[in-house]
């Protein structure tokens, strides 16, 4: 039996961890658009968009796998703000829907940018739309680090 263990992305995704099974990742690739998914080879895990929870544990479901949820759930409901109309414009650019988390809206960049290339005989309006979009996902996703104040002392 699969065991499969889930956590809470910042940005409001699913990680998820198991051990590596050629069928079971297979599946998940056919169950789960391209757009819902994305492997982060750093941490060795699959993230699913928000979106896509609905599948994936169907999905999990269907093959039988015993899951380990340790997502965070809270009860209080706190609205989004409004999100900018940039932000939305990238996203439509890259093709994806708004809750994707940063690491598939980088996945789709890479896909599109492959297409878009000049060199393999796309438009250079398009190729710079898809590059437009992606540095404006990453300026409202990517987290930064606060500045260090110079004249703060860093415990060691």
């Amino acid at each position: 039996m699969m065991l499969v263990r889930l956590t809470s992305e910042p940005d409001g995704g699913i990680c998820l961890e198991s051990r590596y099974d050629r069928t079971f990742v297979e599946g998940l690739k056919q169950a789960l658009d391209y757009g819902g998914r994305a492997w982060d080879p750093e941490r060795k895990r699959w993230i699913v968009s928000a979106l896509y929870a609905e599948a994936l544990l169907q999905y999990l479901h269907t093959v039988g796998a015993s899951i380990q949820d340790d997502r965070e759930s809270s009860t209080a409901v706190t609205p989004r703000p409004p999100m900018p109309a940039d932000l939305k414009e990238a996203f439509d650019a890259l093709y994806l829907a708004y809750t994707a988390p940063l690491c598939v809206a980088e996945g789709s960049y890479r896909a599109l940018a492959k297409h878009f290339h000049s060199d393999k005989g796309g438009q250079d309006t398009d190729f710079h739309r898809i590059v437009d979009a992606i540095e404006i996902v990453r300026k409202y996703l990517d987290p930064q680090p606060d500045p260090v104040d110079p004249d703060e002392d860093i415990p060691f």
